[in-house]
């Protein structure tokens, strides 16, 4: 194996989710590099203070007498204290506050995956989630699933529901609108497809569902900037043509996308 070329043309670029790409080899190494300084010369500064005041082996010989911290009590201790408190907590603010401008959407450190396989919904219909976003811009998770239908009848595809919160089409409306449901927390016409026609049996299709109302956000469904990890999970029901419910269980992770798409 011969390798060619020179190191310092390497890069490793990277598109972000909110627009534009960046360099990974050295994303944030200049951050880095300026607070390890910053916060290491605070810290010498501070041990080099009392080091002079006077050095650690003295001050432990007199703190090891009767009396010894009286001695020590110097106000001018106590002013370079109370101004290293200061500065390092207008530090942490300035910090806090300059990063979170400059990347107001971060990912935290993901979690596990815990897999519970449900027994107690019985469905003609398998369901397999290919992809999950969720458009912050338009409030509406898109899902894309691979749906077969293992059944006898033709299955029509009318409601997801997620935490209590009922995104219906008219299928849904027309099968299972409960009039007594809080309306606060049901979007009647708030699920889309682009193929609304039933599945047949023994079809396999890809199926674009997009559950979309503002209630995800008004119900603080999609807080994505702080949870540790990014999944969603719900029930997906669908009718045959005797009225006879199908419940699925899906979940999978999801991306959150900041940006709209041309023409939306």
């Amino acid at each position: 194996m011969d390798i060619t070329g020179n190191y310092k043309d390497f890069t490793n670029p990277a598109k972000l989710l909110v627009g534009g790409t960046i360099d990974t080899e050295v994303a944030g190494l200049a951050a880095g590099l300026f607070w390890h300084v910053l916060w290491g010369g605070l810290g010498f500064a501070w041990i080099g203070w009392f080091m002079i005041r006077p050095m650690f082996l003295i001050r432990a010989r007199v703190l090891a007498q009767e009396g010894g911290d009286a001695l020590l009590n110097d106000p001018v201790d106590r002013i370079v204290a109370f101004g290293m408190l200061g500065v390092t907590f207008t530090l942490i603010a300035v910090g806090f506050f300059t990063t979170d401008h400059t990347y107001p959407y971060t990912v935290p450190l993901q979690a596990g995956e815990p897999k519970i396989k449900a027994t107690h919904l019985r469905s003609d219909l398998t369901m397999k989630v290919l992809a999950a976003d969720y458009d912050v811009p338009g409030r509406a998770l898109r899902m894309t699933l691979q749906v077969t239908n293992s059944g006898e009848t033709p299955l029509s595809i009318g409601e997801f529901t997620t935490a209590g919160i009922r995104f219906l089409n008219k299928v849904g409306v027309a099968n299972n609108l409960d009039p007594n449901y809080p309306a606060e927390i049901m979007a009647v016409d708030g699920l889309h497809m682009e193929d609304e026609s039933p599945i047949n049996p023994g079809e396999t299709r890809e199926i674009k569902l997009d559950s979309r109302d503002s209630l995800w956000e008004v119900q603080r469904l999609m807080d994505l900037v702080n949870d540790p990890e990014q999944r969603f999970g719900g029930l997906v029901m669908s009718w045959d043509e005797s009225g006879n419910r199908h419940i699925n269980s899906i979940a999978a992770a999801i991306i959150p996308v900041f940006t709209r798409a041309a023409g939306i």
